[in-house]
């Protein structure tokens, strides 16, 4: 089994590889406690930090999601769960995720709407209670390693003048996880919400509560450390 620095040494380049495609040189915001159990912006960083809380951009949250994929990919087996809007928004990636299922690798697509043809191996499940759409959750349990990212989209930046790609406006707050106990029990839970009952996803959404921290505030602060490094930053993607 790969330790778990092994592990997050995996995803993050993963990451790296991932997140060029996207938005290039774009950061997530680290949030730290004030009292009172307010979230500030603390640091801009280039990779989550494991199991803290960040607002990261809809690109960030997809090269993410692609580096669980990444990690399940090179496994010796295990089960992948990908929570997505509808199933608009998988098509896409049917390919990938093909290939995914071909290996000794359960994997489960969560998306309403109608499933596609000629995806056999994977499962789907459409019965989506309407409350989780503002989820996003890239989930891998495996023998040899386990990762997590489950972030709640929060809103949506102006963009420049409209200009800015619509996943670049997108707003998540979130984590990430390598600890398999975590990610066990967030996938434990998960699976129980496929009967739909209102109650199971009260308590999901309870054990592990995404606060909504104040995007003006954490929009200034991106603008902030963009000016004091000259733009480099380039704020959230």
């Amino acid at each position: 089994m790969e330790d778990g620095t092994g592990v997050v040494r995996s995803f993050e380049q993963a990451f790296r590889c991932f997140m060029p495609m996207y938005c290039p040189g774009r950061y997530a915001v680290r949030l730290r406690e004030a009292g009172k159990g307010q979230l500030v912006p603390h640091s801009l960083v280039e990779a989550p930090n494991e199991d803290q809380l960040h607002v990261f951009g809809g690109n960030q949250v997809r090269a993410m999601g692609h580096a669980v994929e990444e990690l399940a990919l090179h496994s010796e087996g295990g089960e992948l769960i990908v929570l997505f809007p509808d199933l608009d928004a998988f098509l896409p990636f049917r390919e990938r995720y093909a290939q995914l299922a071909k290996k000794p690798c359960r994997v489960r697509v969560w998306a309403p709407g109608t499933p596609p043809k000629r995806c056999p191996k994977i499962d789907f499940v459409v019965s989506v209670h309407p409350r989780l759409a503002k989820y996003r959750l890239f989930l891998f349990s495996g023998a040899d390693r386990s990762a997590l990212v489950c972030c709640k989209q929060i809103g949506r930046a102006g963009g420049n003048g409209g200009k800015e790609p619509l996943a670049c406006q997108e707003r998540y707050v979130g984590f990430c996880s390598f600890d398999p106990y975590v990610v066990e029990s967030v996938r434990w839970r998960f699976n129980l919400l496929s009967c739909g009952l209102e109650k199971l996803v009260r308590r999901w959404e309870g054990f592990f509560p995404l606060p909504t921290p104040p995007l003006r505030t954490i929009n200034a602060f991106v603008r902030s450390q963009s000016t004091l490094t000259n733009g480099v930053l380039g704020g959230l993607s």
